[in-house]
């Protein structure tokens, strides 16, 4: 359904004026976009500026509460740009239409008005599971659509859930009274246009010759009704067939619902496994980097190892050429060599050698210490 767009004083105007439907909402939100996302349509606003006005009027039932929440969202997000948005309800703003007008930054309505709400409510076949999902989801839905009552209205979220439950149909001069509303505004009158004849011989004249007219074609008989479809009989054949197309509707609309719900929970599923991810991918860094640090000190260490070493192959081969030297120096031969020269320094005659006994030996041994001791005396 086309929605025509008209640009008055910088603001632009919309209708949603039908079931809230994705056929419905689709071109109005591309109406929508033409008006505040146009570079032309900006320019022709007036010197290059964007419009600052939005003026939607509402005429509706409700609907769809997914196709609903788009609408909602994109005024609440024109609102957050700067634009005020005028919701004006012209005869019927009703569940999700009611809904929509929330978004609104002023809400007005006609006098003749009626705003509606209620709970949240579809068809649906299924098994007790289904059954039982798809309550869950309508609850939460209902108890959302009450947060935006009651940011509205400033009435706590339980009175009007209460209210929905009831299902409440609401005045103009209540809905300013309660909140929904911020004022009322007159209908305007159209002024009553006279036909040509009316006007050359007056209006009784006119109704006159209308009445005459009237007979003429049709005799004393007034006709009831000057459609032809009122003298059709309805096709019982096509009046079931038209039964199953709505149930088949109904059916869908359930799947759509239970659909929705589905995607809602794999979209949290979703996002706690991303949550989970990157979790797990900061500990894998935080580990990497420990690592790094680990391996870092260990090659450190073999690097002091090997030092270390080599340190100790040098002092082992140090201590071994002294262990040796100190072994030459305590065989026989060695010690009466060193004797022999303490000996010569005190002019002492040399050792005999040979093959002295044991006992020989510790005689030359204690005479030679007693001499050198008195040469070292005098």
């Amino acid at each position: 359904m086309e929605t025509p767009i008209k640009i008055e004083n910088r603001a632009g105007k919309v209708r949603l004026n039908d079931i809230v439907t994705k056929g419905l909402i689709d071109p109005l939100m591309d109406q929508i976009c033409t008006l505040y996302g146009s570079e032309e349509i900006r320019n022709d606003a007036g010197e290059g500026e964007a419009l600052d006005i939005l003026e939607i009027e509402i005429d509706s039932q409700g609907g769809s509460v997914a196709e609903g929440y788009r609408l909602y969202k994109t005024i609440i997000a024109l609102r957050e740009r700067g634009v005020e948005v005028i919701a004006n309800v012209t005869d019927l703003a009703a569940s999700m239409g009611s809904v929509i007008a929330m978004a609104a930054s002023k809400v007005r309505m006609a006098e003749n008005s009626r705003l509606m709400i209620h709970e949240a409510s579809t068809s649906l076949r299924g098994d007790a599971d289904k059954m039982h999902h798809v309550a869950g989801y309508l609850e939460n839905i209902s108890q959302e659509i009450a947060g935006i009552y009651s940011a509205r209205t400033g009435h706590p979220v339980d009175v009007i859930r209460d209210a929905m439950k009831r299902e409440t149909w609401l005045s103009a001069e209540a809905c300013v009274q309660l909140g929904f509303a911020d004022e009322t505004y007159a209908v305007e009158q159209k002024p009553y246009n006279p036909s040509i004849l009316e006007r050359m011989i007056g209006n009784n004249a006119g109704k006159e010759i209308d009445t005459n007219a009237t007979k003429l074609h049709y005799g004393d008989r007034q006709p009831e009704t000057m459609s032809i479809l009122s003298n059709l009989k309805p096709d019982a054949a096509l009046v079931a067939k038209l039964k199953v197309a709505e149930d088949d509707i109904l059916d869908a609309n359930a799947s759509l619902v239970a659909k929705d719900s589905e995607i809602s929970l794999l979209k949290t599923e979703l996002i706690e496994s991303s949550n989970e991810k990157a979790g797990l991918i900061e500990a894998a860094t935080g580990h990497t980097v420990e690592l790094s640090t680990v391996t870092a000190e260990l090659d450190q260490t073999k690097k002091d190892l090997s030092t270390a070493l080599a340190e100790w192959g040098e002092t082992e081969s140090g201590l071994k050429v002294e262990l040796a030297a100190s072994e030459a120096k305590s065989t026989p031969e060695a010690i009466q060599a060193a004797v022999t020269d303490e000996l010569a320094k005190c002019g002492h005659q040399p050792i005999k050698t040979g093959t002295a006994t044991s006992e020989d030996s510790t005689e030359n041994l204690t005479g030679l210490a007693k001499a050198i001791a008195l040469h070292k005396s005098k």
